[in-house]
């Protein structure tokens, strides 16, 4: 009997066993309620009865992000199930307290309801939890941790080498997946195998796909799911550890262009490549003059013929470049060696016969088709007479949460506009019956919109007879709105009265308007009225005929075009439901939609075109060029590789062979130019005094960082280091106890200055070129730069699945 239990004991803690594999609890124990572990006199310790706070006194927030884990009774491997129901996935809780059993490395965290303390969950492992809303940090720095999916070549073909993220460990639950194509993600979570004596299970880690998502959501579950904002929309699921290549610094390479331009002296014109193993690397410097070299993993491109033949092919701002992996060098292969530094990088190959620029160019095509066709356009078409002014201000009270609420719900873009029409009746000369303002992009802080609505209200006029120009209004407010092509479009058309038109132009008036909002080779507009008089006399039920018209007119429009899927037009009375909750719900269903469209392209980023992506999005790719008969054939997936390069040529001694770029998001290169920008204030005053760094830097550092200031110590060590970044400038890597040389230092923060401008650029998606100027100052030649007009080059792009813009800033020309 003993050894029967020890066996089951033994087996409980195997996968495949009779228990539940990640530490589980044995299905086999009875269920018990949540207890303490008992203190050294062996008296239980007393449960908290407060929530664990932060800094800032709130209560801690958990996430448990394993669907379907049973709570455990106790802190310990052991443990029996608590009589709790299983968790969902990144299920949210508040933290109570925590306990590490002797012996054991991890933790186990004691989480409880966020309604009340005493409503406990039970005892987890913290390996599966995500505590705080952000993703992990490496240990050294603040730099968030950074993977990506890899398919190394021996996988390729295989049928193991599709890979999906799982809601439960080992890879079961809700797949999130498949992920064909490489991109990078963001780690919220790792396993270790060894704690809570766990035995056979390969480490796992959870991905997300942005540095952070929303503590608070008010939709619905399903919703929350599927949005890019959410704990469940960012945080994606579990994937085997050995199928994550890690990238913890920022650093990537990509070929040095500059050496290889034809007016370069010296012109680099051996090819850069990146070989398999370090030996194959080194092996370049024992050729002795052989013409034969190893076989290159990936090579440099040359331009072939023209003006510009033997430059390299440059990258495009949104291909992706080759991460620098940490190496640490050998004895017999160092990292340093002849004036030379290997690297060692990782590297993506092509994609079903596309080659890897080509999978760039796709995803970067179906970025912009999602940021087209998920983008909110709302047109208000009102009527303005005397009777419509409070409805006038509930419009722009909605208008005025929608902005508010906009970059934190939505996240995406929408613009707004208004058309508002009267009637010709009782007006003077020149009158002007429809007033349109076209659609502009709602920004947190800009009322302007809501102050032009506001004021309007105040403007109504008597429309005479109660008859207006509701189709006027209509025609002139949708041709003078600024549609985007493909954008999820509104129009909402408020009134309280009918048109004057006579019956027998009604059908006429109907069809050029349903023209109107079904234009040819764009999205369609979607139709919404609705009647704010509730009293059923003539005018009134005159404006609901009517726009009943309008909308079974473009409801048959839109059966009959097999391009679009949906119903498109709706007219409602306020009635009993006030115009607030009528235009706030309207707004919510076009947030679905634009949330659903996004979602169903950012699938396809990842390589998911197995799923048809419905016919109005289908129509909507057919027309950017993208063939999704031929991406649906393609099997298998992109391959990442791991190789080793030089940062110099070794074929043509002292020349850069590659290129370092960070990635950087809009917030880091942000918080870059508002930590460096106090500096370049001192450009003057050093050619009159002599400070010390310190007085200098002292500001800086207190407004980045709460560590203290070590003198002996340089701004790149304190500072730039810990954002991940190495200083450029000779003045940033002084010790800040230092006397500045007066004319150097002054060049330098030129430099900075410099640089921080090329960023702000870099922000506004422009460029243009720099000439140097010199001043004398003092008897001190000062370099400095004098910008030329600008130019457009938008640089940013974003990953699937998120709205976060990120950028890859030059190392040598944009970094201070």
């Amino acid at each position: 009997m003993f050894r029967n239990l020890v066996l089951l004991a033994v087996l409980s803690l195997l996968p495949g066993g009779s228990g539940t594999a990640f530490g589980q609890p044995s299905p086999a124990q009875k269920p018990q309620p949540v207890q303490m572990p008992r203190d050294s006199s062996g008296a239980p310790r007393p449960f908290p009865t407060k929530y664990e706070v932060d800094k800032d006194g709130d209560a801690k927030h958990v996430w448990l992000a394993v669907e379907g884990f049973q709570p455990l009774a106790l802190p310990a491997p052991d443990s029996p199930p608590a009589t709790t129901p299983p968790s969902t996935f990144m299920h949210h809780l508040y933290e109570l307290t925590s306990f590490q059993p002797k012996g054991i490395t991890g933790r186990y965290y004691l989480l409880a309801g966020i309604d009340n303390p005493e409503n406990r969950f039970g005892w987890v492992p913290e390996d599966y939890l995500v505590r705080g809303n952000e993703a992990l940090r490496a240990e050294s720095t603040s730099i968030v941790r950074k993977g990506m999916i890899v398919t190394r070549p021996e996988l390729a073909g295989r049928a193991d080498a599709e890979l999906h993220a799982w809601t439960a460990l080992p890879g079961k639950g809700t797949s999130r997946g498949p992920y064909r194509l490489s991109n990078i993600f963001f780690i919220y979570g790792e396993t270790r195998p060894a704690d809570f004596k766990r035995t056979g299970e390969s480490p796992s880690v959870l991905i997300g796909t942005e540095t952070s998502f929303s503590q608070a959501m008010t939709r619905s579950r399903t919703s929350e799911m599927e949005d890019s904002n959410s704990p469940e929309g960012v945080v994606k699921g579990w994937l085997p550890a050995n199928r994550i290549a890690f990238w913890n610094t920022r650093e990537a390479m990509e070929w040095d262009e500059p050496s290889t331009i034809p007016t370069a002296i010296p012109r680099r014109t051996t090819r850069g490549a990146i070989y398999r193993a370090r030996e194959e690397a080194y092996s370049l410097y024992s050729q002795s003059g052989k013409t034969t070299t190893p076989p290159a993993l990936f090579e440099e491109q040359f331009i072939a013929e023209g003006r510009e033949a033997g430059k390299t092919v440059a990258f495009a701002p949104f291909h992706a470049r080759y991460p620098i992996l940490q190496y640490e060098g050998t004895k017999e292969y160092p990292q340093e060696f002849k004036d030379n530094r290997l690297l060692k990088v990782g590297g993506i190959g092509g994609f079903g016969g596309l080659s890897a620029g080509s999978v760039d160019d796709l995803k970067r095509q179906l970025e912009i088709i999602a940021e087209r066709a998920s983008k909110m356009e709302i047109m208000f078409v009102i009527d303005d007479t005397g009777s419509m002014s409070n409805h006038i201000n509930v419009v722009a009270k909605t208008v005025r949460q929608v902005a508010d609420g906009v970059l934190v719900e939505n996240r995406g873009s929408v613009r707004v506009g208004v058309a508002f029409y009267n009637d010709t009746d009782e007006q003077p000369d020149g009158w002007k019956p429809v007033t349109v303002r076209k659609l502009q992009e709602l920004t947190r802080g800009d009322t302007s919109f809501v102050k032009y609505v506001e004021d309007h209200a105040k403007k109504s006029s008597s429309g005479g007879d109660p008859p207006e120009l509701v189709f006027r209004g209509l025609r002139e407010g949708v041709e003078g709105a600024g549609f985007s092509p493909f954008a999820r479009k509104l129009v909402i058309l408020i009134g309280d009265a009918g048109d004057k038109i006579p019956v027998s132009d009604l059908p006429a008036a109907v069809r050029e308007v349903t023209a109107l909002l079904t234009p040819q080779k764009q999205s369609p507009v979607e139709f919404y009225a609705i009647r704010v008089e509730p009293d059923d006399n003539a005018v009134s039920r005159s404006f609901q005929a009517q726009t009943d018209a309008i909308a079974d007119s473009l409801n048959r429009a839109s059966e009959s075009d097999k391009s679009v899927s949906r119903k498109l037009a709706a007219t409602v009375s306020a009635g009993d439901v006030s115009l607030m909750e009528l235009l706030t719900a309207r707004y919510a269903a076009l947030g679905e939609e634009s949330r659903e469209i996004r979602k169903k392209i950012d699938d396809m980023r990842q390589g998911q075109f197995q799923t048809r992506p419905g016919p109005e999005l289908e129509s909507m790719l057919k027309q950017f060029g993208v063939n999704l008969d031929k991406l649906s054939a393609i099997k298998g997936n992109q391959v990442f590789a791991e190789g080793y390069v030089w940062k110099k040529s070794v074929g043509q001694t002292n020349i850069p062979q590659v290129r370092v770029r960070y990635l950087l998001s809009h917030g880091n290169i942000q918080d870059l130019i508002r930590i460096m920008k106090p500096l370049v204030g001192h450009k003057n005053d050093l050619l009159t005094k002599k400070p010390k760094m310190k007085d200098l830097l002292v500001g800086v550092i207190k407004q980045a960082t709460d560590d203290p200031i070590e003198e002996s110590k340089s701004l790149d060590e304190i500072l730039l280091k810990k954002l991940g970044l190495e200083a450029r400038s000779r003045l940033l890597k002084m010790p800040i106890n230092s006397t500045l040389p007066l004319k150097a230092s002054a060049q330098d923060l030129e430099e900075i200055a410099l640089r921080l401008q090329k960023l702000e650029d870099v922000l506004e998606g422009k460029t243009r070129t720099w000439q140097a100027r010199v001043r004398k100052e003092q008897d001190q030649d000062i370099t400095w730069y004098e910008g030329g007009p600008a130019s457009d080059l938008p640089r940013s792009w974003t990953l699937p699945y998120s709205q976060t813009r990120l950028y890859w800033i030059d190392a040598e020309e944009e970094i201070p």
